[in-house]
């Protein structure tokens, strides 16, 4: 990978993990290393530069996450993922270098922490895995007329779907939402599906009228099919979990 040549292009893509693999793809098909990355919710329009929008393309991405696995190592591309969930705007930046830095020394990159990407990337990533521990210990549910238990949480990274499984076990005979107010986004499990919903608003009091009217929201948003992110779900459920996700099934 010595014949990279570094440029001055700015790289835009859509902020899912799909997009990312799609850029790295395009990217080292190229021999080109971005001198930024950013999704395009984060990017600052200016009229000096002129970005590079990367299309997502899934089958794009699955080579690069197929090539991830078989070349470095399982370990690493799980962790990947996990880092994706980071609050830190740069993440993306971090995690291309990082990736860079994992094709020159395969699975052995877990063990260099003398170069400054891998730091960065094991602080990020344990950052992220250290609040969902804590979340799973913190989380409180309050129970709804309708017998449904609900949680409200302000976790600083995206660590809904680090959560699921924990609670799935936990709580296997209840019916019970867990809802990010922070990236508006919630889980609802059913005692037999799953069903996650972004971009979803359930502002409330702690009144049982206002708990109830949040919860007709929540129903009538899972039929809204534009809000589900079917291959970011499957990506950080675990495979054992896939049949009983509503959308694998709809």
């Amino acid at each position: 990978m010595n014949n990279f040549k570094d440029t001055e292009d700015i790289y835009l893509y859509d902020g899912t993990i799909e997009g990312f693999f799609t850029l790295v793809y395009i990217t080292y098909k190229s021999h080109t290393y971005p001198l930024k990355i950013y999704s395009e919710t984060e990017y600052i329009d200016n009229i000096i530069d002129t970005p590079i929008l990367i299309k997502t393309d899934y089958e794009k991405s699955d080579i690069v996450k197929e090539s991830i696995i078989k070349k470095i190592s399982n370990f690493v591309y799980q962790n990947i993922l996990t880092s994706f969930l980071s609050k830190e705007k740069d993440k993306a930046n971090v995690i291309y270098e990082y990736l860079f830095q994992a094709y020159k020394y395969s699975y052995k990159i877990i063990y260099h922490n003398e170069i400054e990407c891998v730091t960065k990337f094991n602080k990020m990533t344990q950052n992220i895995k250290s609040e969902a521990h804590k979340f799973k210990g913190f989380v409180r549910f309050t129970k709804l007329q309708n017998e449904i238990y609900f949680s409200k949480i302000n976790p600083d990274n995206d660590i809904l779907y680090l959560l699921i499984a924990h609670f799935k076990n936990r709580l296997s005979n209840e019916k019970w939402i867990i809802y990010d107010e922070n990236k508006d986004k919630a889980v609802f499990y059913d005692t037999k599906d799953i069903r996650i919903l972004e971009d979803i608003k359930l502002d409330f009091k702690n009144s049982e009228d206002e708990y109830e009217k949040m919860w007709k929201t929540f129903i009538k948003a899972v039929t809204i099919k534009e809000r589900k992110n079917l291959r970011c779900q499957r990506n950080f459920m675990p495979k054992k979990y896939w049949k009983n996700l509503l959308e694998v099934n709809v």
